[in-house]
């Protein structure tokens, strides 16, 4: 059925990431509706031509993953049988058998993938030709998992997978986007030509970016703003927001159900299926309560400095998280550890908005981490620990760090667990506490070469995660570029040695990669620093 495009379904889309999937179907093309992406047409060629492969879409938080799979689901579901993976049940492995001896050609989506690994082994043994799957994840946890994705898979890296990386808009999708803006009469476009608009959007080169600036507008800040005061006004329908914004932003994926236990709210306090405010920000599909839009989620936050409350809402989450069942329940305890997580939070200084100051947050995280340190899962555990130590880093509070990568490594032995993950941040513990406060001159050496030793080992041992080590290069260079003055000729020598160790360890590991671009750079970064090191020892 052809539905017309409104302003009010263009608002929505924009403000609450709201798609409407019948307004989709019927403007696929037209633009009028949803942006069409340059790297659309890229990927339908692709899955045309390559039959079987896996095709990975990947981007930070609110750049256009969701949209983009909906987008593809209606265009591939013209010529082949198009499914979306939500959740397994019990007979999930039955259903894949089912769809696997189809006639004709399968299409699969997974959104964020990363959640779907189990269900995505199961499917496993019923791959072939006629199935192509295509799945979503954000790009700093594509990095970290793709390893284990290509292992569930069974698959070959370099041959059977396509990435896409939709982090930047193009200049061709930001005409696109001027004509929308100025459709809908958002004042900042309403009367000017595409060049000025074009002008204007200049700096913003992510979807993301330009779905803050458009919510800095007037008549968009004004709208959040009274929804924010309305439910101000009642304590239990903030925490249900806030509740839902870290839901989203670290990957929970719970239910209504479990989000209510969790948060210890009584769902007719709050009455969210009929709460107007509410239902502007949250949305409820197929049992699951979540944020309708990424980016509204992390505006919500930043905008108006509800951190104590999102650190207020992890804490009832993990002490509560045994309510779930156990598989459950450590995702949770896992997640909400996560500095990665806890950094898209809080730290990162991105659309637009400014990470939360030091000072406001430096208390909040640590007494976090130290509050929940005495629960059950967490005490003897080596990852709560690494993750601990690393707040800590971030914090530069060394010496409380250095406590906590002992314990780390303690209970890593304790029960016989590789310590790579420990070590990898171990030596850039050692190397940015070193540039962070002066050591003596005779340690440096020393220093660099622990912390040398230990990422080596990682490369050796964990091939999969060299990506892991390739992260600090910087530290490494900025040590380097500090501390070799003070390099005796055998350290000169030693460290040129080691340099040239690193470059050739890389070397050996870019089958495990296919960021062929990437591994590229941090070669190049080590023979400058193999080239500073060796002008600046000459001028002594």
């Amino acid at each position: 059925m052809h539905k017309n495009v409104t302003n009010q379904s263009i608002w929505n889309l924009l403000t609450v990431g709201k798609v409407e999937n019948n307004i989709l179907y019927t403007h696929l093309d037209d633009d009028t509706y949803m942006i069409h992406r340059d790297i659309a047409e890229s990927i339908v060629e692709n899955v045309e031509r390559y039959k079987g492969m896996v095709h990975i879409i990947h981007s930070n938080l609110g750049n256009g993953k969701t949209c983009l799979m909906k987008y593809l689901m209606c265009r591939f579901i013209e010529n082949k049988k198009v499914f979306m993976y939500e959740e397994q049940y019990p007979d999930y492995e039955k259903e894949c058998k089912k769809i696997a001896n189809m006639d004709g050609e399968k299409v699969l989506f997974f959104e964020n993938y990363n959640l779907c690994l189990e269900a995505l082994e199961k499917l496993r043994g019923y791959l072939d030709s006629t199935i192509t799957i295509i799945v979503s994840c954000r790009t700093f946890l594509n990095i970290n998992m793709i390893s284990k994705l290509v292992k569930v898979l069974g698959k070959q890296l370099e041959e059977d997978f396509f990435e896409y990386d939709i982090n930047t808009l193009s200049n061709k999708e930001k005409e696109k986007i001027v004509i929308m803006l100025n459709k809908i009469k958002v004042a900042e476009f309403k009367d000017i030509g595409k060049k000025q608009g074009l002008y204007r959007l200049k700096k913003y080169n992510q979807w993301a970016d330009i779905v803050i600036y458009y919510f800095n507008s007037s008549e968009v800040s004004d709208q959040i703003k009274k929804i924010y005061l309305n439910l101000s006004e009642n304590p239990n329908r903030l925490l249900l927001v806030v509740g839902c914004i870290v839901n989203n932003i670290v990957g929970l994926n719970l239910l209504a159900s479990q989000l209510f236990d969790l948060l210890e709210i009584q769902q007719g306090n709050v009455g969210y299926t009929r709460d107007p405010y509410i239902n502007e920000m949250i949305g409820n599909l197929n049992g699951k309560i979540e944020m309708r839009s990424s980016i509204l989620s992390l505006y919500f936050i930043r905008k108006y400095s509800l951190y104590c409350n999102a650190v207020e809402v992890m804490t009832k989450m993990v002490r509560n998280a045994d309510k779930l069942l156990p598989k459950e329940a450590v995702n949770v305890k896992r997640q909400l550890i996560s500095i990665s997580n806890i950094s898209e939070l809080f730290y990162k200084k991105k659309l637009g908005l400014e990470a939360v100051p030091d000072e406001d947050l430096q208390d909040e995280i640590l007494d976090y981490f130290g509050k929940i340190s005495d629960v059950a899962y967490y005490k003897k555990n080596q990852f709560f620990w690494l993750q601990y130590a690393m707040a800590c880093m971030d914090l530069e509070k060394y010496e409380m760090a250095e406590n906590h990568f002992k314990l780390a490594y303690a209970y890593a032995r304790e029960k016989n667990i590789n310590s790579y993950q420990i070590d990898v941040q171990y030596g850039r513990f050692l190397l940015e506490r070193s540039c962070k406060r002066d050591i003596e001159e005779k340690e440096a050496f020393k220093v660099f070469k622990e912390a040398h030793n230990l990422w080596q080992k990682v490369l050796n041992t964990h091939e999969a995660e060299s990506y892991y080590v390739y992260k600090q290069i910087t530290v490494y260079e900025e040590f380097i570029k500090k501390y070799m003055k003070y390099f005796n000729s055998n350290d000169f020598n030693n460290t040129n040695k080691m340099i040239n160790t690193f470059i050739s360890n890389i070397e050996r590991k870019k089958k495990y990669s296919v960021r062929y671009t990437e591994i590229r750079n941090v070669i190049n970064r080590l023979k400058d620093s193999k080239q500073f090191l060796l002008n600046n020892y000459l001028q002594e």
